[in-house]
């Protein structure tokens, strides 16, 4: 926070509107432990509800159609054989994610005509289904501390004491997800040259944990400097990517491009990004006092190119860029839900999950997920009350 302040941001709430600036990484946590859907949502009336039953270890196969109407879905538990069938009284509504809900709804008819015909799949529907994905790519950059102190230790820190320690108050390293400790959203200069200075298309995100990465794995350390990880996430996302059906195998793994960086736009983003943070980490007061520094130990996939150079970063980012873990907007709104999440041209049939955004957050999806679900199930409540 005292690195950003001295570059002139200001700390904020990163639950207020979108801003330029650093603040806290906030996690969905009780008690030091992870609240999700099932534990805020299901878990409290698990055993409450007569018109809830659960089927765990089972994966739906298909939706069940009469013309153009979902009826129901057909599901194989594992361990068996035989598929089951479930009928819908009112509505079939796919929470698969941005991977599960596009591959069922192709799966069962609904999706790109060429490539559902190349499946031996008869065509219900001709939807973009698949199309539009959109991710939130990362680049890490690994810098050394010269406080071990200030970052989590597995040998020093994940011991049998903290591990009681957590399980009795919920706090200590073992409450800690992967070391998190600042954050900082920020606007390239892509993003005010489209007319968007406060709407921020990088996230960085500050990992204190001694993890080391290539190529830094085999770097002799100080006998107290210790690895930190900086995590460079491209918020807005300009590039597309697809999901598809193995046509070869309809029923498997369905097929993820991600195609990072097509756009050039991202490149130039994530550029900006490098040079803010080796700036932030080198040059500022507060990370100068613990000794911060970047290595000059080039990736050797990039070595033909001067190190540090614009052409070595565009060569490492292509070397090292990871998916965020957000997929987003396969099943997008207005191509293949309507604004109440049904499917275009078709009946009694949802989707409701992260695959509808039509343009992702620039920021994590659970929260805005959440609210797409509180806000359809008040319409559906409205519609069969």
């Amino acid at each position: 926070m005292r690195g950003g302040q001295e570059l002139g941001y200001q700390i904020k709430d990163p639950n207020g509107p979108q801003q330029v600036s650093f603040g806290p990484i906030e996690f969905s946590r009780r008690f030091g432990r992870r609240a999700t859907s099932f534990t805020e949502y299901i878990r409290p009336i698990l055993n409450s509800r007569r018109n809830l039953r659960i089927v765990t270890n089972a994966r739906v196969s298909k939706v069940i159609f009469e013309g153009n109407r979902a009826v129901g879905v057909q599901y194989t538990i594992s361990g068996r054989r035989s598929p089951s069938r479930v009928r819908a009284r009112k509505e079939v509504i796919l929470s698969a994610g941005t991977y599960g809900s596009s591959t069922l709804l192709m799966r069962s008819g609904i999706g790109p005509r060429g490539l559902l015909r190349k499946a031996g799949i008869p065509l219900l529907k001709e939807l973009p289904v698949g199309e539009n994905f959109q991710e939130h790519p990362v680049v890490p950059l690994q810098f050394i501390i010269n406080n071990k102190s200030l970052a989590l230790d597995r040998q020093r820190d994940l011991t049998p004491e903290n591990y009681q320690l957590y399980l009795r108050r919920g706090i200590g390293p073992f409450s800690s997800v992967a070391g998190y400790s600042g954050q900082a959203f920020l606007a390239s200069s892509v993003a005010t040259n489209e007319g968007y200075p406060g709407w921020p298309d990088i996230q960085l995100a500050l990992s204190a944990v001694n993890a080391p990465m290539e190529p830094f794995k085999n770097v002799r350390l100080g006998p107290t400097e210790t690895p930190i990880l900086v995590f460079l996430y491209l918020a807005r996302e300009k590039s597309r990517g697809t999901v598809k059906l193995d046509t070869s195998n309809v029923n498997g793994m369905p097929l993820i491009d991600f195609n990072y960086l097509e756009d050039p736009r991202d490149e130039q983003v994530l550029l900006e990004a490098i040079r803010f943070t080796m700036n932030f980490l080198e040059n500022t007061t507060a990370f100068k006092s613990v000794g911060a520094r970047y290595l000059r130990n080039p990736l050797p996939a990039c070595s033909k190119f001067r190190f540090r150079s614009e052409e070595y970063w565009s060569c490492y980012m292509r070397q090292t860029i990871i998916q965020g873990n957000h997929p987003s907007s396969t099943c997008s709104m207005n191509t293949v839900v309507d604004s109440s999440l049904r499917v275009i041209g078709m009946k009694g049939l949802r989707v409701v999950d992260g695959s509808v955004m039509p343009v992702i957050t620039n920021t994590n999806l659970q929260a805005a997920i959440y609210g797409i679900a509180e806000k359809i199930s008040e319409d559906i409540l409205r519609v069969w009350r």
